[in-house]
Parts: structure tokens; sequence; C-alpha cells
């Protein structure tokens, strides 16, 4: 085995202390397919049922609920980093639904309601969880941009090591 000998070049290291903090938790997995369970237990109590009668389908409409809710459980399920806000954004369409439901057959109204308002709530808590990941993320991001201005102290320690260049040339030049 040959000697190996130290080589005195650039070296870079750190530890965990001199990285980005750690990323918040985007949501335990199980919540997201809860979610998605809740919706798709509404999906199928609507398209396996006439919920609506015709005169209340005017005040909500069911197609687009149960479009929302289809959308929604594929992200959800495949973890679409929008899909909270998307369950969000839908889940009153299939409240509405529940509730125009609800006059004509109380018990399936208020269940589909239910399952859409679970749905809801969940979803917002997981949009929460997806606003700090992307707070985490632009910070990231502010950090990395280069900042405008005179020359760090490091870089004129650098530039002075170097001959024949001055300190204002080589400011000048960086910027």
């Amino acid at each position: 085995m040959a000697h190996v000998e130290w080589q005195r070049t650039e070296v870079v290291a750190w530890t965990v202390h001199d990285g980005p903090p750690p990323a918040p938790a985007a949501g335990p997995r199980w919540m997201w397919a809860s979610a998605a369970g809740a919706l798709a237990f509404a999906f199928t109590a609507i398209f396996l049922t006439d919920v609506i009668c015709p005169e209340y389908e005017v005040w909500v409409d069911p197609a687009l609920a149960l479009t929302g809710a289809g959308v929604s459980i594929a992200g959800l399920l495949l973890g679409w980093s929008k899909a909270p806000l998307l369950t969000v954004a839908t889940t009153p369409l299939g409240i509405g639904v529940g509730l125009n439901d609800a006059i004509h057959a109380p018990q399936r109204g208020g269940t589909i309601a239910a399952a859409f308002l679970v749905a809801m709530v969940v979803s917002a808590w997981l949009a929460v969880r997806q606003a700090r990941l992307v707070a985490w993320d632009r910070s990231l991001l502010r950090q990395l941009e280069p900042t405008v201005g005179p020359a760090p102290e490091h870089q004129r320690a650098v530039t002075a090591m170097a001959p024949g260049i001055s300190e204002e040339r080589a400011v000048s030049t960086k910027t």
C-alpha cells in the first residue's frame, strides 16, 4: 500500500450546524391518505346515489364537486404539493352538495357534508404545513442571492494576496 501524504489544496468541509436549517415536516403521509379517503367516500356516495334533485342543482353543481374531489384525491395520493390547497378550494362545493341533499335525505346528506368537512379540515392543516415549507424554501433562496455592494472581507483578503492588483480595481471588477 502506498504511503499517502497530505497535500495542501482547497478543501470545502462543513458540519450540520454550518448548513441550512432542516426543512419543516410536510405532514405525515397518513394524513394525506385520510383526506383522500374522506374525499373518496364522499365521491362514491355522490356518484352512486342521486344526491341533488334538479331544482337544487342551480345552487351547487355536483359535477364540479365530483371533478374537484377526483382531482384532489389523485393529488393527495400522489403527493402533489398544491393538492391540499386544491382540496380546501373544492370541498365547499361538496359540503354544499351534502347540505342540499340533506333537505330530502338528512342522514345521507349529512354524511356527505361531514366527509367533505373532514377532508377540508385535514387539508387545511396540510396546507399550513406546505406554506411553512414554501417559506423555508424562499428563505434559503434569499440567502443564496448575491449581495450588491462592496466586496466582503474574505474577498478583500484574497485580492490583497494577488500580486499586481490593487484592492479598488479588484472590487470594481467583481461588482
